[in-house]
């Protein structure tokens, strides 16, 4: 048995069982997008079954594969239905045994197992899971299992689509300070993820039922994080300031795909103190990224403002700690 050549690997796999359903395949592709951008570990091989591409053979296979060569860490990630003997894959359902069997193989792994399931147990003021799930934790100590059950929230601000464990879990990933340094690289580890998730349920939505955590988390390092400084970079590339309160920002990104990007302005007296601000919050879906947004100030409160004479806008893009990638100012047209 060879060990791999990569730290990590990662399986992402989404399958919409239900034809009304398709968070589950985007819960997977944006968790590996994520994964496989600026923020993964340096060292990393990276796998995505969407839809009918999860079938029994390659999800075995994939598995199999990692057992036969297995690396420093693994996190698998699973977004569809459950069933009380097992994951519903595209063409048939892989058992929870045989996934404890290519599980028990992974000795001397760090593996994380990460499962957002719809399932129809019933609900009796606890989480209701598959047994089979509390009995992987119980007969491998080195794997630790984040579990919940999936509940929609739809497209835009409310979830980008995703399912609200899943939209909560990348956004810990995101935005967690990191807390665990490995060879001088500080990482979101499996036990911030965890935590900062859970509270992330609780704040935005309220969420009774939260995940379940089986297993000895803590210690696997998963995404670098920008707490430190900025991956990739970014220009402003033109800054427009309209009449009345309007201006127009253009930007590029580089290196910065599917990392979250704020682009932040104030309106500022002659003092450089400010009157007025807002922001916008961007993930790029591409390595190199141009994209323009538009910002208004509340006409109502210019008169007073002009009075102070030589406003301007003075704008930022940064990372979600506040690492300033670039910065420009522009002076506000006069009221006609």
């Amino acid at each position: 048995m060879a060990p791999s050549r990569a730290s990590h690997r990662v399986i992402c796999i989404g399958v919409s069982d239900v034809p009304s359903v398709t968070f589950p395949e985007k819960n997977a592709r944006d968790l590996f997008c994520l994964f496989n951008g600026p923020l993964g570990p340096p060292s990393i091989e990276a796998t995505c079954l969407l839809g009918a591409e999860a079938s029994h053979a390659a999800v075995d296979g994939v598995l199999k594969a990692v057992a036969d060569a297995p690396p420093k860490f693994v996190m698998i990630y699973f977004s569809g239905v459950a069933t009380t003997r097992g994951l519903k894959l595209a063409d048939k359902l892989l058992p929870g045994r045989r996934l404890g069997e290519q599980l028990a193989r992974m000795q001397g792994a760090g593996v994380v197992l990460v499962l957002d399931l719809l399932t129809t147990l019933p609900r009796d003021g606890a989480v209701q899971l598959p047994a089979w799930i509390d009995e992987l934790a119980a007969e491998l100590p080195h794997v630790r299992i984040a579990a919940a059950r999936a509940t929609a929230v739809g497209a835009g601000a409310e979830g980008h689509g995703h399912s609200r464990f899943t939209e909560a879990y990348l956004q810990a990933l995101r935005a967690s300070p990191g807390d665990l340094r490995r060879k001088g690289t500080l990482f979101v580890s499996d036990r911030r993820a965890f935590d900062s998730a859970s509270m992330i349920l609780r704040r935005r939505w309220g969420e009774a039922e939260l995940p379940v955590e089986a297993g000895l988390f803590g210690g696997l390092p998963l995404l670098r994080s920008e707490a430190e400084a900025a991956v990739g970079n970014g220009q402003i590339v033109d800054l427009s300031a309209g009449p009345g309160s309007s201006l127009q920002v253009r930007f590029a990104l580089h290196g910065r795909r599917s990392v979250p990007t704020v682009v932040h302005y104030f309106l500022v007296d002659t003092a450089d103190e400010p009157l007025a601000e807002g922001s916008i919050e961007i993930a790029p879906d591409t390595d190199r990224h141009l994209g323009r947004t538009r910002f208004c100030v509340d006409p109502r409160i210019l008169p007073s403002m002009r009075r102070r004479g030589g406003l301007r806008f003075r704008v930022e893009l940064r990372d979600g700690f506040g690492h300033v990638l670039d910065r420009q100012k522009v002076v506000v047209q006069s009221a006609g």
